[in-house]
Order: structure tokens, then sequence, then C-alpha cells
């Protein structure tokens, strides 16, 4: 069995794993057009959300994709 200490560092490499996956994502959405034909606001965070699947929490996916103007998803990912 892993110490605690072992435990703490498997975790922390998994989330920087997450984080990692999550930047081409992030950055991808930072770049999209903030409209797309045909497309409700609805149905484009759903396919956001979609892309980023499991890897995040549904709060951490939430600060991702969110849409102020002054919250940039790629520097989240990349100041976690």
């Amino acid at each position: 069995l892993p110490t605690q200490q072992e435990q703490q560092q498997i975790l922390l490499v998994e989330e920087f794993a997450r984080w990692t996956c999550v930047l081409p994502i992030a950055v991808k959405n930072f770049l999209r057009p903030e409209q797309r034909k045909r497309w409700s606001a609805q149905q484009r965070l759903a396919k956001k959300r979609f892309e980023i699947g499991k890897l995040l929490s549904d709060a951490d996916a939430d600060q991702v994709l969110n849409e102020d103007p002054n919250v940039y998803g790629p520097i989240l990912v990349l100041n976690r």
C-alpha cells in the first residue's frame, strides 16, 4: 500500500494531468467565435462541457467555460 505522502503525490500528478489535458480545449473554446449559426447559447455550452468530459468536476468546468469577458479559460487553466 502506498504511504500517505505517495498518495498525495499520485493525486497531484493526476490533477496536473487533468488540467494539462484541458488546456487545448480551453484554448480552442477561447478562439471559437462567440456565436454559431443555428446554435443556441445552451447548445454551445453543452458542446463545450461535453468536450471536457469527466476531466474536471462540474464546478471547475463551469469556471473554465465561464463566458465572462474578464475571465479567460486558458489563463485559468495555466494558473491551476
